[in-house]
């Protein structure tokens, strides 16, 4: 009797602890899966990290292995942008970012205005001068911007270098902005000022408005060969050309006016010359002037006729070179608007078969009826000689007629 109690005691113990350890493991299931303010262990607290995608950075990472493992801090920089190595919640800069050059000038414009076009330095990247062409107060030399202090604080320098190599050793530093400011100010060092733009938009507008890559050209009748996308930083000097000849709209002086008047045919065109497409010749439309109507914002030109053409700037000289230079209200030149009457090097870069590159078909208009005019300022000029030439014979002729009558 007593051995089967004490075993049914002993089934009862078991029973009991297994109930028991059964409702410790319920607990403790329950207790894992409430949310809890602090992290388990071996993990980073993340909680109060910052929006990391604003200052460019990986986010941060609750499993980070050290030393990324610091609570609420960012990562490094998303890759391709420029800052300090992470942890950290500094600011990094996009890849397009660079570095504006204002020389001579005290204090930095406000970025999408335009007081000339500045000399720009990208990061990790080594940009010259060429003979003063972009940096005057430090021509030839050469400037290139990286982050010093990469795996500390991550500063923004400049620096300005004697050659093409951009060795640091050899530099030396003209500007630098902390990666701690919310803004970045300008910066007047000498005789020069120094803007940090972040994607570069003080140079080529936020929307790609900015100068455009013919700017850098270094001479107004020249064109980059590159397409311009509107947002990357040019690699001087540019590959350019010698802008097309212009059509005849500009080169034909209008109804014997005779002269080279380039400020107005650029702008008025022709009421002799009429549009060329692909029906034929229009007789009935005059062909659009080839500068009236130059859009600003963007780099959009769209052409309006005579009727339309209220505030068109353009340049019509420059060394060696007369032509059309659309001017839009920031200053710049259009790059995609520019076209040459005349070229002589070695001032003006005419190319080495010594041809005018031939008129866009885009660009094509009628010729203008001789009996309207000249087709060209030579012509005009060949035309004016002719003229005087025939009335010295005439006046030739009378004296000789006169003198035979007094004989």
């Amino acid at each position: 009797m007593w051995c089967v109690v004490q075993d049914s005691v002993q089934r009862m113990r078991r029973v009991l602890r297994h109930g028991f350890a059964l409702h410790v493991n319920v607990l403790v299931v329950l207790l894992l899966a409430l949310p809890s303010t602090r992290p388990a262990a071996g993990l980073t607290e993340c909680g109060a990290a910052p929006n990391c995608s604003d200052a460019l950075r990986m986010p941060c990472n609750p499993n980070a292995a050290p030393p990324m493992n610091v609570a609420n801090v960012c990562g490094n920089c998303v890759s391709g942008n420029h800052g300090g190595a992470g942890p950290s919640n500094t600011k990094c800069l996009t890849n397009q970012s660079c570095v504006l050059v204002y020389p001579g000038q005290t204090g930095c414009p406000e970025e999408g205005s335009s007081v000339g076009v500045p000399f720009p330095v990208p990061f990790n990247r080594c940009q010259c001068d060429r003979d003063g062409l972009w940096w005057p107060t430090a021509a030839n030399q050469c400037g290139i911007a990286v982050v010093t202090d990469p795996t500390g604080s991550g500063f923004f320098s400049l620096f300005q270098c004697p050659d093409s190599t951009c060795t640091l050793e050899k530099c030396v530093e003209v500007a630098v902005w902390s990666p701690m400011l919310a803004t970045f100010p300008c910066q007047t060092v000498g005789a020069d000022s120094f803007a940090l733009s972040d994607s570069c938009t003080g140079l080529r507008g936020a929307d790609g408005s900015g100068a455009p890559f013919s700017a850098f050209c270094g001479h107004t009748g020249a064109v980059a060969k590159a397409e311009d996308d509107g947002g990357t930083v040019p690699l001087l000097p540019l590959d350019c050309e010698l802008a097309p000849q212009c059509p005849y709209s500009v080169l034909s002086t209008s109804r014997g006016g005779g002269g080279d008047r380039l400020e107005q045919s650029c702008c008025t065109g022709n009421p002799d010359s009429f549009i060329e497409s692909e029906k034929g010749l229009s007789t009935r439309e005059q062909a659009p002037a080839f500068c009236a109507g130059v859009a600003t914002g963007g780099g959009t030109n769209v052409l309006a006729t005579a009727d339309s053409v209220a505030g068109c700037p353009v340049r019509t000289s420059a060394p060696g070179w007369k032509g059309c230079a659309c001017v839009d209200d920031r200053g710049f030149v259009s790059g995609n608007r520019v076209c040459t009457v005349e070229c002589i090097p070695p001032a003006c870069p005419l190319p080495e078969d010594g041809v005018i590159p031939s008129t866009p078909e885009q660009w094509l208009t009628s010729k203008v009826p001789h009996s309207q005019g000249p087709e060209t300022a030579a012509a005009t000029n060949a035309a004016m000689w002719s003229h005087g030439a025939t009335s010295w014979r005439r006046l030739g002729w009378l004296l000789v007629i006169s003198i035979a009558s007094v004989a």
